[in-house]
């Protein structure tokens, strides 16, 4: 059964006026020992264990009291200590506690309430649940591998027409494409080619999700001025163009074409609205076979003609090291999965596991909760509504009562996909 939100604010401000009802103007009335005590061993506890969202009650309950004791206790010793004891000092604070929390957790669910219905109404109308979202997937124009040929001259790699890379880009972002192109011709000589990779070319971009991800095959050192015009056009980028904080730009040297993040030095590279020098980004061969086969090419030659090759059981390798090493070292931080975004994150990075591991395909991250949510287990179709919901941020309170409860089951969730997957993944390396 659901709890009223409003329900205990209510009681602790009634039990708080109450309390002061009982010790500063009616003093003589026999309820006076039974309102006191519920307050104190109640009231205070209460009003800070209700940030925490619990949905067992008795752990609620116990956690209550446990808080209600140590607040009373420190307030009562600082008083002491201090040489300003005072019965009704201590209560007086106790009640500016309550009173506080109570108020500040109104504030708090009013703020969120506020905030879920501003972002929602910037959403299309159709993205409401799992099924109408697809037609988002089906509607942004999925780029096939039967793209034309001949759009670049075979000796220079450049373009024979003028932007006809553009039929194959989503409308919203084809003048941030024109506009980073345009921007990049002083440094021309440096680019061998430019591809976009990620769910672009996938074809399942998400106006108001997807990131854009660019790989930029260099073949020149780069000057310290050099890298400081990159730096000021992604700068320009983000200020002039509504996109522009998207952008994920690797800058890798083409001797390094195919090879993962631990063969290759430091190179340059634009993430999270930020130009670093000398970095790393997520390079391994999930991305080199995604720009292999589906990319969609900006400058030079096409995809299929780049001098590097990546094998399936290439990419079945990253899929193992991501269970084996990146999950169970998330894992040991489960704190990390008590943030909405953390949670969304793993929750639709495991369904895309599995579906690489399984079905031999990378596809989104939303279209991997969709194809999911009716294949796995019964018990895991909350988590993975819970995970929609915080994709496309629907109007919707959380499916979870609990924080710790979403914990938990997002953790069990790592385990089950990694003895899952790993079963498939032993199995096909024996073939």
């Amino acid at each position: 059964m659901k709890r009223l939100p409003w329900l205990w604010p209510a009681i602790i401000i009634l039990s708080t006026i109450a309390a002061g009802l009982v010790t500063f103007v009616s003093t003589d009335t026999a309820l006076r020992p039974i309102i006191v005590l519920w307050f104190l061993f109640i009231c205070p506890g209460m009003a800070l264990v209700r940030f925490f969202h619990l949905e067992e009650l008795v752990v609620e309950w116990i956690l209550t009291l446990a808080l209600s004791f140590a607040i009373d206790a420190i307030v009562a010793g600082i008083l002491l200590y201090t040489g300003r004891w005072s019965p009704t000092a201590t209560l007086e604070i106790l009640m500016g506690i309550s009173l506080g929390g109570v108020i500040l957790q109104i504030t708090l669910d009013a703020s969120i309430s506020l905030v879920r219905r501003i972002r929602v109404s910037s959403k299309p109308d159709y993205i409401t649940n799992l099924e109408t979202t697809q037609l988002l997937m089906d509607a942004c124009g999925y780029v096939d591998d039967d793209r034309r040929r001949g759009r670049f001259c075979p000796r220079c790699g450049k373009l024979k027409g003028k932007q006809v890379y553009l039929e194959f880009i989503p409308t919203p972002i084809q003048p941030l494409i024109a506009a980073y192109l345009h921007a990049l011709e002083p440094l021309r000589s440096h680019f061998y080619g430019i591809y976009i990779f990620g769910s672009i070319a996938l074809g399942a971009f998400e106006e108001l999700e997807s990131d854009i991800d660019i790989v930029a095959l260099t073949q020149e050192e780069w000057a310290i001025p050099e890298l400081a015009q990159l730096n000021a056009l992604h700068t320009e980028l983000i200020c002039t163009q509504l996109l522009g904080k998207r952008l994920e730009v690797l800058y890798i040297p083409f001797c390094d074409l195919g090879k993962r993040n631990r063969e290759i030095a430091p190179y340059p590279t634009f993430h999270t609205e930020k130009f670093f020098p000398s970095g790393y980004g997520d390079l391994n061969y999930i991305t080199w076979w995604t720009i292999k086969n589906k990319s969609i090419c900006l400058l030079g030659p096409e995809r299929s003609t780049l001098p590097f090759e990546v094998a399936w059981q290439d990419v079945l390798e990253t899929m193992r090291d991501n269970l084996y090493g990146y999950w169970m070292s998330r894992a040991r931080r489960p704190y990390l999965f008590l943030r909405d975004d953390m949670f969304e994150f793993s929750v639709a990075t495991l369904c895309r596991i599995l579906t690489t591991i399984e079905e031999g395909e990378i596809i989104t991250k939303s279209l991997a909760l969709k194809c999911w949510r009716d294949r796995l287990p019964a018990r895991w179709s909350t988590l993975i509504e819970e995970a929609w919901r915080i994709r496309h941020h629907l109007a919707v309170p959380s499916l979870y009562r609990s924080r710790l409860k979403r914990m938990r089951e997002i953790l069990a969730f790592i385990k089950y996909v990694r003895e899952r997957g790993g079963k498939v993944l032993e199995a096909s390396s024996k073939r």
